[in-house]
């Protein structure tokens, strides 16, 4: 059973050395370290979220790996009380579609802060061919790319419009 391979799935992300990234739903931090890894050391991967110990523990273990490419951003991604440094090329946002009360607002934010030409990536479980891109669409996304991201998971590539 595939459950979910964060180093194997950033490879569908798109990502080149150099980009700048944010990932919205740190959580457990399941993709921050592959992110690192993936913009190199003359990227930038922006590890949001209102629970900055988690945070900390995870750039610490970035760190000792010689990740010194992760900034953490202290906020609340789906109120937008958070402010980047700067706009990013991509965004990661895994597990929201279920949570509509707040995904409008989300991916809004998410539009805000990543450059014209960005990507916005989303990871969630088994996602339906068209049901929730509604909202990611009125947002200024459109659908670019699906990828398999383990045996209950699915992910979207959107580009900024």
């Amino acid at each position: 059973m595939n459950f979910l391979a964060p180093h194997k799935v950033v490879q569908h992300f798109g990502i080149i050395e150099g980009m700048h990234v944010a990932d919205f739903t740190v959580g457990g931090g399941f993709f921050v370290l592959p992110l690192a890894e993936r913009v190199g050391k003359y990227g930038k991967v922006y590890a949001v979220d209102q629970n900055i110990n988690l945070v900390k523990r995870i750039i610490s273990h970035g760190r000792e790996q010689g990740h010194n490419n992760i900034v953490i951003v202290e906020g609340d991604v789906f109120s937008g009380e958070m402010v980047l440094p700067d706009f990013v090329d991509m965004i990661l946002i895994t597990l929201a579609q279920s949570r509509k009360e707040i995904e409008s607002n989300l991916f809004s934010h998410a539009y805000r802060h990543l450059k014209p030409e960005g990507k916005l990536v989303v990871i969630d479980y088994s996602i339906p061919e068209r049901q929730n891109f509604v909202v990611v669409e009125y947002a200024g996304f459109l659908p670019h790319k699906r990828f398999h991201a383990g045996d209950f998971h699915e992910g979207v590539v959107f580009k900024k419009i």
